[in-house]
């Protein structure tokens, strides 16, 4: 089950960065706080999914996520 779930994530992280790119290339004021925080937390989620940290726990399922989206908050300010 945990590879349909990295698919999902992939395949989510890959349409919200297209839209977070056609909107951030626009003329009109949009927001890149909130696409920033889900592009980061969409890769800490892929992070955890894949085992990266090697926590092999759901107690700390959330500090990837967290940790991503602030370094993605941090790398777009």
């Amino acid at each position: 089950m945990p590879v349909l779930r990295t698919h999902n994530i992939l395949i989510f992280f890959g349409l919200w960065y297209t839209f977070t790119v056609f909107t951030y290339g626009v003329q009109i004021p949009s927001g890149i706080l909130l696409p920033a925080m889900i592009l980061g937390a969409l890769v800490g989620s892929l992070y955890h999914e894949i085992d990266l940290f090697e926590l092999q726990t759901d107690q700390y399922r959330f500090t990837p996520i967290m940790i991503g989206a602030a370094a993605m908050l941090g790398g777009y300010m």
